[in-house]
């Protein structure tokens, strides 16, 4: 199996407003932001993959992880085997080839395109999740006055 780990750093922006709010609230807004940034790889690589009945597209799912300590972590998986929905055994065949047939990369490409980009996707990600909870809480303070 593939496995792709990162870690974003020089943040500091997002450190402070991470102060800021409580331990709960910063828990949530980081898990948010990370599930969005895997989601966004995830498209990435719907639609890049191959496209012949659309079960490998289908099968490719961002599944965020129980949070152990501090770590934050979202994964992005293609699911296969009998007991799923979208059964897609074959895309390690599609991304690295076979002797008869000629690879098809699409995860590779997808990380490789995104790697520069996630710390502005993830400030991007993060700004709109924040505001979101700002609104919230605003909306429920007023409720209770």
């Amino acid at each position: 199996m593939a496995r792709v780990s990162m870690s974003i750093e020089g943040l500091d922006a997002v450190s402070d407003v991470l102060a800021k709010v409580g331990p709960r609230e910063a828990r949530n807004l980081l898990r948010n932001t990370v599930h969005a940034v895997a989601g966004q790889l995830r498209d990435d690589m719907r639609q890049r993959a191959p496209k012949d009945e659309g079960t490998l597209r289908k099968a490719i799912t961002a599944k965020r992880e129980k949070m152990r300590g501090n770590q934050v972590a979202s994964n992005i998986t293609i699911t296969h085997g009998k007991a799923v929905r979208h059964n897609a055994f074959y895309w390690h065949m599609v991304e690295y080839g076979t002797v008869k047939d000629q690879a098809q990369p699409f995860i590779t490409p997808s990380v490789e395109a995104m790697l520069p980009q996630i710390p502005g996707i993830f400030t991007r990600e993060f700004g709109a999740k924040y505001q979101d909870l700002m609104q919230r809480k605003l909306k429920a303070a007023r409720k209770r006055k």
